[in-house]
């Protein structure tokens, strides 16, 4: 879960150009697309969005799995 709170907060401080500079990041790529938005270019924030969120998701699911295969409570 911590992993998954460490990609969200390097997103939002990279969105607000208070995280690591010169490197690639998905909150520097949504920073840059949401400029290219106003002329129709809709993709590129698709895209870096659409990749964190998935990459969250799979990370939400595979903690799930853990937790429901190794918790001694639940069985």
């Amino acid at each position: 879960m911590q992993f998954m709170a460490a990609i969200k907060s390097e997103v939002i401080l990279s969105f607000l150009g208070l995280g690591v500079q010169g490197q690639p990041s998905w909150g520097v790529m949504i920073d840059d697309a949401k400029m290219e938005l106003a002329r129709g270019v809709w993709w590129q924030l698709a895209g870096a969005t659409g990749a964190m969120f998935f990459i969250i998701l799979a990370f939400n699911i595979l903690g799930d799995a853990l937790r429901d295969a190794l918790d001694p409570k639940i069985k």
